[in-house]
């Protein structure tokens, strides 16, 4: 399925908006160019109150698998605050805020407010 078949599938028609999407690991394996148009169009299916959580591998070691799919650490948190909102940083283990992005320890957290 593609996303612009997306809206059509029975699952759409049956839930008028999601609460919390999450990608985990899967962005690296879509076309680059299409991934921001993937992250707007979940936004606008989420609801109010509705959150995106995304964990990618980010490039860290030239040596890692799939070292040249993985993000840049800025460029995913770009692509997100770009096609959403400005992702908070939450704690993997946890669930906590976190200060900083750290690779393999952090998911990115967008939440759609009642005004976005």
């Amino acid at each position: 399925m593609t996303m612009e078949e997306f809206p059509a599938c029975s699952l759409s028609a049956r839930l008028s908006a999601l609460h919390v999407i999450t990608f985990l690991g899967s962005l690296l394996f879509a076309q680059r160019d299409r991934i921001s148009d993937i992250l707007r169009a979940c936004w606008e299916r989420l609801a109010p109150g509705g959150a995106l959580i995304i964990h990618e591998l980010v490039r860290r070691d030239p040596t890692e698998h799939l070292y040249e799919e993985r993000f840049e650490r800025d460029e995913l948190i770009d692509l997100v605050a770009e096609s959403t909102a400005p992702p908070d940083f939450v704690s993997i283990i946890d669930g906590q805020p976190m200060d900083a992005f750290r690779a393999g320890l952090t998911a990115l957290l967008a939440c759609k407010t009642v005004a976005n």
